[in-house]
């Protein structure tokens, strides 16, 4: 199992280090730990022109690391039921050319 001095040695790229740092300013706890994110970023690598549904986009951490493993041909929709992460989540996907906008709707 790593260590968290382990997980320090991850490249995290510089989009998701700011996603980090505006989650971290907010006070979010439900973000993917490192590790985690290297995971989603592989599982989307390994799926060429995939499509992808995450429920739960939170503040945009691990849709980050999801379009930083998708290919150009790749599409994913992400779906957040708490208006207040819009502002987070829309920074977190700037400069990536396969970010879809998001809608939000009230959920039941």
């Amino acid at each position: 199992m790593e260590t968290l001095d382990q997980q320090k040695d991850i490249k995290i790229p510089k989009t998701i280090e700011k996603t980090l740092a505006d989650t971290s300013a907010i006070d979010f706890q439900m973000t993917s730990e490192p590790l985690t994110g290297v995971l989603l970023r592989t599982l989307a690598a390994s799926k060429p022109a995939g499509r992808f549904l995450e429920l739960g986009t939170g503040t945009g951490v691990s849709t980050a690391w999801l379009l930083d493993g998708m290919d150009q041909d790749s599409e994913m929709i992400t779906v957040e039921r708490d208006r207040s992460f819009q502002v987070q989540h829309s920074k977190a996907i700037i400069g990536f050319y396969n970010a879809m906008p998001s809608l939000l709707t009230k959920c039941q």
